[in-house]
């Protein structure tokens, strides 16, 4: 294996990602400078190929000094498998510069699938080749240039190994025979980093507890998550270098007033000292007050249908019998319980109480084989909880 090489002129990527695409398929890894800037760039994308003399070479695009969008051609183009672990940070990332991924092997779901209860990536290098990797700099910021030698060792160690991991693992797939339904839950984490723009939740939306507040916390929990987002614009730090959300959260649901009330709820976290910051706080506080619950457009977000009790008891059995169905079939195919349905697939069935083949048949994520396999019968086990039937 070659040492790996820093692209940061143009031509010179063009060059390697032609290369790359004659291979047929590359390992990617991305990187970007969320953990310290507001609005995150991708940085870097590292990726790893094979030459036709079976030497695996490794580049590191910069993509601070290289057009990102340079990626898009060799990113969507069917021909060639991109291999990544973990799809959806690194999905979510270059679709931000435009770049849409297909035709990914994603080995973190080929683990998962084979039963590995382990799946982070270095874990499974460990476990297939004694590869230790290194994690201390994990929390880098790859926003900085230039890049020194030991970073880009770093960078390199995340995809150098990866195409050997994805042969390795796929060996087994092919085995179980499970290839379509690891295929078909890849194609389906794509699908949802790719479109997962949060349906444009306002930012107090995002804030976990929020459902737990009264209707005056919820209203100054508006203010105070739009106040912040302006000091992190301003600022250019990621949201919770400003203030985190468990202590939005405290501050809502307290609403003290004055600097000294609002210093005594902030001291266990960050931004106590920060005048600015107290300042933002006191006036949010003092609006969300005011207002005393959110108006109807905000209200609407938290709006759920509550399930009358019958409902509620007949989905509660529906999902009982086809979990207990698909433990008993998963023991009997000596694969994991997503092999036979994936949770997700198991939530879209009851929430929908399907009763019809056709209907489960096209579930998102269902695939071909499970289809061919289950469909009827998880309707007939909908039907039967749906007309009472034991």
């Amino acid at each position: 294996m070659s040492q790996p090489v820093l692209v940061d002129d143009p031509r010179r990527a063009q060059e390697l990602l032609q290369e790359i695409g004659a291979s047929r398929r590359v390992a990617i890894d991305v990187e970007s400078n969320g953990m310290y800037v507001y609005r995150p760039q991708l940085c870097m994308v590292q990726a790893a190929w094979e030459r036709p003399d079976g030497e695996v070479r490794v580049a590191l695009l910069d993509t601070l000094a290289i057009a990102p969008g340079t990626l898009a051609p060799l990113a969507a183009d069917q021909a060639v498998t991109k291999v990544i672990h973990d799809l959806a940070f690194d999905a979510r990332m270059l679709r931000r510069d435009g770049i849409r991924l297909d035709n990914v092997r994603d080995t973190s779901v080929a683990a998962s699938y084979l039963g590995i209860g382990a799946t982070g990536l270095a874990s499974l290098l460990s476990a297939e080749f004694g590869v230790v990797v290194d994690k201390k700099m994990q929390t880098a910021d790859w926003g900085r240039r230039p890049v020194d030698a030991e970073s880009a060792a770093y960078l390199a160690g995340d995809v150098k190994h990866l195409l050997a991991l994805h042969d390795r693992l796929w060996e087994r797939v092919e085995r179980a025979d499970i290839v379509d339904e690891v295929e078909t839950e890849t194609a389906y984490r794509l699908a949802r980093a790719l479109d997962d723009d949060e349906n444009g939740a306002p930012p107090w939306v995002r804030i976990r507890g929020t459902d737990r507040l009264d209707d005056m916390g919820r209203a100054v929990l508006r203010e105070l998550a739009d106040g912040r987002e302006r000091l992190a614009a301003q600022r250019n730090l990621p949201l919770y270098r400003v203030v985190g959300d468990k202590q939005l959260l405290a501050l809502a649901r307290a609403r003290p007033r004055f600097e000294q009330g609002i210093r005594r709820v902030m001291a266990s976290g960050r931004g106590g000292r920060d005048a600015e910051l107290v300042r933002m706080i006191d006036e949010a506080i003092a609006r969300g007050t005011a207002a005393g619950a959110l108006d109807a457009d905000d209200a609407a977000w938290l709006k759920t249908d509550r399930l009358d009790r019958e409902t509620a008891q007949r989905r509660k059995s529906i999902e009982g019998r086809l979990s207990h169905w698909r433990k008993a079939e998963a023991a009997r195919r000596r694969v994991t319980d997503q092999v036979v349905l994936p949770s997700h697939c198991l939530k879209h069935v009851v929430t929908r109480e399907l009763h019809e083949p056709d209907e489960v048949a096209v579930v998102p994520g269902m695939g071909t084989s499970r289809a061919a396999l289950y469909a009827a019968h998880i309707a007939r086990i909908v039907d039967d909880v749906v007309r009472g039937r034991p």
